[in-house]
């Protein structure tokens, strides 16, 4: 205790100087007037002096860390008892417009679409269920795994806002689903959204008549991609997402102008292969297409990977989008991956986000080359995550070397090492237009390799290196380590731990 309360003493007159006298001068006046009671160095000036002032400091910083450790502790005691007031406060001073665009938000985030979030909300309270009752938003999710009771309620709380339609079945299409698209088919015009999971579905959706959609603009198919649509009217479809190349019947001529966001996936389950010569012809007629989404899941019986004569392709990076996500899973074959590449070199994206997860005994790096051996990603932006051990120097210099649009490159890589950097990869690097570089999740980088990373990507000159060099939660690095380089390099060093 007594030590405590002198920690505190010395404090405040460390406080009451650099409140005089500003930091520098004040601290320094500080120093000059304190003397320890003993001396305990055996050494002479100026390292005496210097380690009695560390020691003061030391002992300052201890007093300190003590007075946040007890402020911190009631800190977080009045929180607690807080937030509840404070949500509650807030709740009753909150509008009812606005509480109603709070629970259409809170609808929009569930993952399926049971209604769960919608009952629950109205039977908080009295008001709750008032205003919930009063949001027609709020029930236009409709799913047949849902009771036909809940289904018909939804409907008469809906107004005459569009549906988004769940068949979550699986197989043989039970009597439930049946009876729920009967429910639904009167209400087809209103339909928005549909997602599939059983392809016999399809079948029993056109025995009933239902074949008209003129507000349909989201189908999701979670099933096989075999299925004839060529008797659906669907005018404003914009969003597709299939396993496989989907939909035969559909009139890809028109929706060349109209499908501005495709997500296709490819796994040994329900697409047994990849037809890249098909997909690119069919994304190139998608002028309209703004955002791409495609995944590789593990293995295939067969896989379709000629390599694509350059003169059916557009010109490299003619054709921009907005983003292009990449999901690579398991062990398929590197010529599918490069030809895949090969067929999307035409595109030039605002965003890249490339997941690689393959299997222990491959290369990871092997899965960023097109077939002649160039690094992929072309985007102002890139976000890479590898799961498997890589080389992040190889990585960042064939970002650089290739990559000539990217400014800002989010690496997640838990498992990766850095190599030496010779001088010309260097110069690579902080000649390309990368200017902000964030690191994620980098587990395996040690002190020395953050040290060498910083000191050769940052500059305390303003036009030189890095404008941010950003880490996150890289399990090997203290905050020590870099408040000592950010003391050294500035404030372009920054982190997140």
């Amino acid at each position: 205790m007594q030590n405590d309360i002198a920690g505190l003493e010395g404090l405040l007159r460390l406080l009451t100087c650099v409140k005089d006298k500003g930091w520098s001068e004040g601290y320094a006046e500080h120093v000059s007037r304190c003397q320890l009671q003993r001396n305990q160095y055996p050494y002479t000036e100026p390292l005496l002096s210097l380690r009695q002032t560390l020691d003061q400091a030391k002992g300052l910083m201890a007093a300190l860390n003590n007075l946040r450790q007890h402020l911190g502790k009631e800190i977080r005691s009045l929180e607690r008892r807080c937030v509840p007031l404070i949500l509650e406060d807030g709740i009753n001073r909150l509008p009812d417009e606005l509480l109603a665009h709070t629970f259409e938000i809170g609808r929009f985030e569930e993952p399926v679409y049971d209604g769960e979030f919608s009952i629950v909300v109205s039977h908080v309270s009295g008001r709750f269920r008032r205003v919930a009752l009063g949001t027609p938003r709020l029930w236009t999710g409709l799913s047949s795994s849902a009771h036909l009771d809940q289904t018909r309620a939804f409907i008469s709380r809906s107004s005459h806002l569009e549906l988004t339609v769940e068949e979550s079945g699986y197989g043989m299409v039970p009597v439930p689903t049946r009876s729920f698209l009967e429910v639904l088919e009167p209400l087809s015009s209103r339909w928005s959204m549909l997602e599939i999971s059983s392809g016999v579905t399809v079948d029993v959706i056109q025995s009933l008549g239902i074949t008209n959609f003129p507000r349909l603009r989201h189908i999701a198919l979670k099933c096989s991609s075999d299925t004839d649509l060529s008797s659906w009217c669907i005018p404003s479809l914009s969003t597709i997402e299939a396993y496989g190349l989907p939909f035969h019947g559909l009139d890809w001529v028109s929706l060349g102008s109209r499908l501005t966001s495709m997500t296709l996936r490819f796994d040994s389950w329900r697409s047994h292969s990849v037809d890249v010569i098909t997909l690119s012809q069919t994304l190139i007629n998608l002028k309209a297409l703004r955002e791409l989404s495609l995944f590789l899941s593990r293995s295939w019986a067969t896989a379709i990977a000629d390599q694509l004569h350059q003169a059916e392709i557009p010109k490299a990076q003619s054709v921009n989008i907005d983003t292009l996500t990449l999901g690579i899973q398991g062990s398929p074959a590197q010529s599918l991956v490069a030809a895949l590449y090969d067929a999307l070199s035409f595109y030039t994206a605002e965003e890249i986000r490339l997941a690689i997860e393959a299997d222990g005994h491959i290369i990871p790096e092997d899965f960023l080359l097109d077939s002649q051996g160039v690094f992929f990603p072309h985007s102002s932006t890139i976000r890479l995550y590898v799961h498997g051990k890589c080389n992040m120097s190889d990585i960042l210099v064939n970002i650089a070397r290739h990559c000539n649009l990217t400014h800002t490159v989010y690496l997640d890589l838990p498992s990766a090492y850095l190599r030496e950097t010779d001088e010309e990869d260097l110069m690579q690097i902080l000649n390309s237009p990368i200017r902000h570089l964030y690191l994620r999740n980098c587990d395996m980088l040690d002190k020395w390799d953050v040290e060498e990373l910083a000191r050769a990507l940052i500059s305390r000159e303003d036009n030189e290196g890095l404008e941010l060099l950003e880490f996150t939660t890289c399990k090997m690095i203290s905050e020590e380590l870099l408040l000592n380089l950010q003391d050294e390099l500035g404030p372009k060093l920054k982190w997140a731990l």
